[in-house]
């Protein structure tokens, strides 16, 4: 259902399997396997998230997990291939990161933290943000992005700029590789386009 391929498992390094519960030894959602997704900074092991697919679960059971020894918001799922293209697509959760290619990075949630924030400054050249686009009346993703966009490019902090684009649908995890990058190329300006182009592309 997600189209993830073989590929996609191998620079992802995605593992599947049951999990025991750090603290308390238990097997969680009793035993069912996990899609399992590491998180590595400089190429050390720096945390794992696992998914539970719907199908494995009932009304007692764990959607997502992630390991205690490590805090989400320190850390930036796949920035360490997605800073050796150059650039980095952000957006919220795994999959999403998985729809998109090698550049995609994604925060696990709709607001980046003052950690993330330093990482994705410290190693990317520029950041393309697709916020999720189900606005509601308690979050409006895009308008999160829009105001943290504006402040990076104001103070300048990536060479490439900062861009929002906004997807036809709700997330780039609902799409296809192609056609997350189509929507891309139509709203970044010329200058991004011609990089991606270049320097992207080939790679996906």
């Amino acid at each position: 259902e997600r189209r993830i391929t073989h590929d996609d498992i191998n620079w992802l390094q995605i593992g599947w399997g049951p999990i025991k519960s750090a603290r308390s030894g238990v097997y969680l959602n009793m035993g069912r396997p996990w899609g399992l997704f590491p998180v590595t900074r400089n190429g050390q092991l720096a945390g794992v998230q696992a998914r539970c697919p719907t199908q494995y679960l009932d009304d007692q059971g764990i959607k997502y997990y992630f390991h205690p020894a490590c805090r989400k918001k320190t850390v930036v799922f796949n920035l360490d291939v997605a800073t050796q293209i150059g650039i980095g697509v952000l957006c919220e959760g795994v999959f999403d990161v998985a729809a998109i290619g090698k550049p995609g990075v994604c925060v696990f949630g709709h607001t980046p933290s003052i950690t993330q924030k330093r990482l994705l400054a410290a190693n990317l050249q520029g950041v393309i943000w697709l916020p999720d686009t189900d606005v509601t009346p308690t979050l409006d993703a895009p308008a999160i992005a829009r105001s943290q966009i504006t402040e990076w490019n104001a103070a300048g902090v990536f060479t490439k700029g900062a861009h929002m684009v906004l997807l036809p649908e709700k997330d780039a995890g609902s799409m296809t590789r192609q056609q997350v990058w189509e929507t891309i190329l139509q709203q970044v300006p010329p200058t991004m386009q011609e990089y991606i182009l270049k320097e992207v592309v080939p790679k996906l």
